[in-house]
């Protein structure tokens, strides 16, 4: 019997331990999320953040920089 508890705290001991390191996995991928987007205008490009972003919305993606919504490249190569 002592076998059956022993096995049983193992296993929640390796359960809690997967879902912390799941946990923080998740916590650095949005942490890698932009938080700005540069918005292209007729009046020319300014920088807001992400949740001002529209559908129809033309994005400016610099080289080296995350893409911080969907969308299609109209000008350019991905």
């Amino acid at each position: 019997a002592s076998m059956i508890i022993a096995f049983i705290l193992l296993g929640r001991l390796l359960e809690e331990r997967a879902k912390q390191n799941t946990s923080t996995a998740i916590k650095k991928l949005i942490g890698l999320q932009p938080k700005t987007v540069t918005i292209i205008t007729e009046s020319g490009e300014r920088t807001v953040p992400i949740e001002k972003a529209r559908i129809g919305d033309i994005i400016a993606v610099k080289p080296g920089e995350r893409i911080a919504v969907d969308g299609t490249v109209t000008i350019g190569e991905s």
